[in-house]
């Protein structure tokens, strides 16, 4: 009876170190995931971050190219004409509504903001001036 006491306490203590040595290891591979993780945010910036991670990825992937144009034409403080149509089909191939949800996040996001409206005088098409701020 001892000897089977003494071997279940012995089970006990051997499942309680396995599961410590488990614990200890899953820590261990959090922390190396986190780690990587950071890294991983760091070679992307914090305003690309934000706009991968809203929760629309539609809009995401739209604001992300937008947000990429925009980095490819302007340096920060560098201003950018584009009427409704170019916006919607030749930069991003999307609807308006569509793409003025991407540009809405953007300003949201303080990347750009509008700067002025313009009318051109030999047509009655208007197109907005945008400013890149971050």
């Amino acid at each position: 009876s001892t000897r089977k006491e003494s071997s279940a306490a012995s089970d006990v203590y051997k499942r309680q170190v396995e599961a410590l040595i488990n614990k200890k290891e899953l820590v261990a591979l959090r922390d190396l995931f986190l780690k990587k993780v950071y890294a991983m945010e760091k070679s992307i910036t914090r305003a690309e971050a934000l706009i991968l991670r809203n929760p629309d990825k539609k809009l995401a992937k739209d604001a992300y190219h937008l947000y990429g144009l925009f980095k490819l034409r302007c340096e920060v403080g560098d201003a950018w004409t584009l009427s409704q149509t170019e916006l919607a089909r030749e930069k991003l191939g999307v609807g308006k509504p569509a793409a003025l949800k991407a540009v809405d996040l953007l300003i949201k996001l303080k990347l750009i903001e509008i700067f002025e409206q313009v009318t051109f005088v030999n047509a009655e098409a208007q197109a907005t001036v945008y400013k890149r701020i971050g």
